[in-house]
């Protein structure tokens, strides 16, 4: 039971950083560019294209970080807790 739940830990963990980076770069294309083309109005790129610029900042200054150091940290707490000699 011990070896499926470290096994489900890593699969959360890879599913969830894979979400996130995937919406994070489905919005900014949606935002770059895709929106003026699937409406098929050239002018709305003039206001998507800033947008697209904004939220890529944002992605990697605030979101892509955050993820980062969410990801550190878990993968230190799963591994200490299996390398801990307080279960054997």
């Amino acid at each position: 039971m011990e070896i499926f739940s470290n096994f489900m830990r890593l699969i959360s963990l890879s599913v969830r950083l894979f979400a996130n980076i995937l919406a994070g770069h489905l919005i900014i294309l949606f935002m770059a560019g895709a929106l003026a083309v699937l409406l098929g109005i050239a002018a709305l790129g003039w206001i998507t294209i800033p947008a697209g610029v904004a939220l890529f900042l944002f992605e990697v200054g605030l979101v892509a970080t955050l993820q980062a150091f969410i990801f550190a940290t878990l993968t230190a707490i799963y591994l200490g807790g299996a390398v801990s000699q307080e279960g054997h």
